[in-house]
């Protein structure tokens, strides 16, 4: 019902004001480098439950299978001809890999053939998929969220986002229509709703019928990414205003504002055992914040930008690219733990068939 939506002006991101306390120390170490992709990786996501595993999706129109341990390629998938590959997810069980691309065509995947299952047509650019079931899969395509029962391959449920803003992404010449793109969505079990990124710069958090319930503003510009906590009273976004916000979704409040990024935030995820957050930027760093919300580590800037990462429980993937208009072909995926040994005891599980 409608009376349940509640829209939350959030103070500014750019308006809430660090401390300055003494930056908490941390080291990462660089473990592996894995190499293949042709353009800018756009996805890091590790199996749910092997952390040797890592798929990819990038701009080369694949999607990839790594073994991080060898730091060697296991299967290269091709399934959206000739277009962007924007992202990739595993089903919890690890059996099913998702993918959606530029060509507006939502991909499943099964892991032990390396094979396409199903693949339906959404049409625009599917931007984002989450499994939220064993046979529930929730997507984004151009501003249109569906909710799919696989066992049919039928939508269940579809909601178009609405602006809740006046920001338009990238102005109204390019979108005069003023779309409200989402760019990301999470799931969390444990509280049982979706968190989109909306390029409105606004957060959105939607039940499982895909009723809106908050309207969450704080960001100046459009919301490039978001992720869950595993409890879901906490939420990472990052934006294109250069900041990241760190969000209490029980208090509906901003309780931090990672600042230090000079480009877009296109990725965050939270650290390895829950040691604190990293962000990545078009500025060609990788930062971690610690739990105070102050800057721990910079990784960079070197030559390339960082668009995606992901983390297992110790390992942490950082991918980027430059786009083609810039010169520099470095598309690898940079691999950094806590531990300089951290990949010496990865046991890996069953592969696909190559």
């Amino acid at each position: 019902p409608q009376s349940r939506k509640r829209t939350f002006n959030s103070r500014r991101v750019a308006d809430i004001q660090q401390q300055d306390n003494e930056t908490p120390k941390f080291e990462l170490f660089k473990v592996g480098t894995l190499k293949g992709h042709q353009s800018r990786v756009f996805t890091s996501e590790f199996h749910p439950s092997d952390d040797s595993l890592l798929a990819t999706s990038s701009e080369d129109s694949t999607a990839r299978l790594w073994d991080i341990a060898s730091a060697e390629q296991i299967c290269c998938l091709e399934g959206h001809g000739d277009d962007a590959v924007y992202s990739i997810s595993w089903s919890q069980d690890g059996a099913t890999l998702a993918t959606g691309g530029a060509d507006g065509r939502l991909v499943l995947w099964d892991f032990q053939t390396g094979s396409p299952k199903q693949t339906a047509v959404l049409g625009g650019d599917v931007f984002a998929s989450e499994f939220v079931a064993s046979n529930r899969l929730v997507t984004s395509n151009d501003s249109t969220v569906t909710l799919w029962d696989l066992e049919t391959m039928q939508p269940i449920t579809q909601r178009a986002v609405e602006p809740a803003t006046s920001f338009v992404f990238g102005g109204v010449e390019r979108n005069p229509d003023a779309t409200p793109y989402v760019f990301g969505l999470r799931h969390t079990a444990a509280r049982g709703f979706l968190a989109l990124a909306v390029s409105d710069a606004t957060v959105r958090i939607w039940d499982m019928d895909l009723e809106e319930r908050v309207v969450l503003k704080g960001h100046g510009k459009d919301v490039c990414c978001v992720r869950l906590r595993g409890d879901g009273d906490e939420m990472i976004t990052g934006s294109g205003d250069t900041m990241a916000g760190v969000w209490d979704l029980r208090e509906l409040r901003v309780r931090h504002v990672l600042r230090g990024h000079g480009g877009n935030v296109h990725d965050c995820c939270y650290m390895p055992g829950g040691r604190g957050i990293c962000t990545v930027s078009n500025d060609r760093t990788a930062r971690v914040w610690g739990d105070d919300g102050k800057e721990a580590l910079c990784l960079g800037p070197d030559h390339t930008a960082k668009l995606s990462c992901g983390a297992s429980s110790t390992t942490v993937a950082v991918g980027g690219g430059e786009n083609k208009s810039h010169l520099g072909g470095d598309f690898g995926v940079s691999l950094w733990s806590h531990k300089y040994d951290a990949l010496l005891g990865l046991v890996p599980g069953p592969r696909p068939a190559r």
